[in-house]
């Protein structure tokens, strides 16, 4: 049992300072409820402040290491590597490939999956985000066109327990039937990588897709005419991704989507890929070269090609250009994502008792101190 001190603890709807006393799981905020001969680690965090542990359900790779790599060792590689951000669980994401490819690494992830020990000093994986192949060749953004094919479920049947979302263009064949498979499975659909209407994408929220992934991004934009995936977004009650990184979305923006979104209902992620926590230089994503300097990777022909974004860095950018509260930025980077998954209720996303003991702690300045996860600090800067 460990116990953290003077701590000011981002609870669901206040902050307050108090003893934290917890193992695998929240035990206690008074260390007066438990035997203090049963403590073996007590820290004095002196004010700093912890969050629900950070759930990134959109991130491609870290340190050198991609989801689609025949190594099998890089989603774990990946895993040990995002603790560094805060990131205690997250979903690993797939790229727009020949769907053999996209097969395999499936099979890799649910191999890592099966192979979590207790004590790991690495983030939780809690499954597949699949982004591609079932998207809008229009909007393809960094995937590759060759590999992209219509909506397809049976290709998914053998995977249904490990995806936890898919990224769909609604405007595609096929892609009500994949909605509804989706929604009869337990499988989040997100909107994205679309030129679809306003009207195409509404149908597809009313027949159960939930979320948009990257809002702004490889989207239909939208005009005062033609509302597009965007407007619909704006005008129903979905969670909606945002990479913070203020090039893949206009920093100003962010608290005009806080506004129509609100803290409720936004995601941060940080779509990174293999290059996030490595220097500048040329790294591969799929089969294409990958251009990375100190805060942007782009294609040769300067598309943006996904990120390297760090979670915390995420965090304080959409800080600093918001109204938004520490009750609002412990919703956006855990609370929402654990709600969209279904494991609210199972113990991610929230501090309070019998919760799961994953934990980010930072400083006033929202800078990263300390990584819990299941009750074993597994990153810190001191």
């Amino acid at each position: 049992m460990k116990i953290f001190k003077n701590a000011n603890l981002i609870l669901e709807d206040k902050i307050i300072r108090s003893d934290l006393v917890f193992d695998e799981q929240i035990l206690s905020f008074d260390i007066e409820d438990v035997n203090k001969n049963d403590i073996i680690q007590e820290i004095n965090l002196d004010g700093k402040f912890v969050f629900p542990g950070f759930i990134d359900v959109h991130i491609h790779g870290s340190n050198g290491f991609d989801v689609m790599d025949r190594d099998e060792n890089s989603i774990i590689e990946i895993a040990k590597s995002i603790v560094k951000s805060g990131v205690t669980s997250f979903l690993v994401a797939t790229i727009t490939d020949e769907f053999n490819n996209i097969n395999n690494a499936i099979l890799k992830v649910k191999k890592a999956i099966e192979n979590e020990k207790n004590g790991k000093k690495y983030a939780r994986i809690l499954g597949v985000h699949l982004e591609g192949p079932f998207i809008d060749k229009e909007k393809k953004g960094a995937h590759n066109e060759r590999w992209i094919i219509k909506a397809d479920s049976s290709l998914l049947e053998i995977h249904k327990d490990i995806i936890k979302i898919i990224t769909l263009a609604p405007n595609q064949n096929e892609s009500e039937k994949l909605i509804k498979w989706a929604k009869e499975n337990n499988i989040v659909i997100s909107l994205g990588h679309s030129n679809a209407t306003y009207e195409e994408t509404i149908r597809a929220i009313e027949i159960g897709a939930k979320s948009f992934t990257h809002l702004f991004n490889a989207m239909s934009p939208l005009h005062h005419r033609r509302p597009g995936m965007i407007g619909a977004c704006f005008n129903t009650d979905t969670f909606a991704e945002i990479i913070a990184d203020n090039i893949h979305v206009n920093q100003n923006l962010y608290q005009m989507i806080l506004k129509q979104k609100s803290d409720d209902k936004i995601m941060l992620i940080t779509d990174a890929m293999r290059a996030q926590c490595l220097k500048k230089g040329t790294y591969l994503l799929g089969e294409f070269d990958v251009i990375v300097d100190e805060t942007s990777a782009r294609l040769k022909n300067g598309t943006l090609a996904g990120s390297v974004l760090k979670f915390d860095q995420a965090l304080r950018n959409f800080k600093e250009y918001t109204s938004i509260d520490l009750i609002g930025l412990s919703k956006i980077s855990s609370t929402n994502q654990a709600k969209l998954l279904g494991i609210y209720d199972k113990g991610y996303g929230s501090i309070k008792l019998n919760n799961l003991a994953d934990f980010t702690v930072l400083d006033e300045k929202l800078n990263l101190c300390m990584t819990v996860i299941g009750g074993e600090i597994v990153y810190s800067v001191a």
